[in-house]
């Protein structure tokens, strides 16, 4: 995890509004350095984690979150949505850079937080839960997730 300066609190948030009158839910997506130097510690020692171990360590309490989802950007808010279930949610601060990405941290269908995902590439299919292992990639600069077992 790198070093931060006295004095200096790095906090990773997500503003879920809920929209009043029939108004949609807004995410808001913050970067959160803590999480990629999280991933970025098993990429360095090559050790795998469990994905609630990596979770934890970026502040998400145990049994905050059931799912993590990871989206390759850019990509429409639509279909956003659609993958997670949503209706009518609208992303604020969406990456649109290609090659970065959205990790989602959902809870019974709620978002629970919503992090720029920029290195090192992180690679789920469909979902991780709070068992799936993340590994590093062997001969490359990524990570997989794999379901728990």
């Amino acid at each position: 995890m790198p070093a931060y300066p006295a004095g200096i609190a790095l906090v990773a948030t997500m503003f879920v509004v809920a929209g009043c009158g029939g108004a949609a839910d807004t995410v808001r997506v913050q970067d959160d350095p803590i999480l990629e130097a999280e991933f970025d510690a098993v990429l360095l020692s090559g050790e795998p984690r469990t994905l609630a171990a990596v979770a934890d360590g970026a502040g998400l309490p145990p049994g905050s979150w059931d799912r993590m989802y990871r989206f390759s950007m850019p990509l429409l808010m639509s279909s956003i949505n659609r993958d997670l279930g949503l209706t009518g949610t609208v992303w604020e601060n969406l990456p649109q850079t290609t090659g970065q990405g959205l990790f989602v941290f959902m809870s019974d269908g709620a978002v629970v937080r919503a992090a720029v995902d920029r290195a090192p590439l992180v690679e789920v299919d469909g979902y991780g839960t709070p068992d799936a292992l993340v590994e590093p990639d062997p001969g490359a600069d990524r990570l997989t997730i794999v379901p728990g077992h």
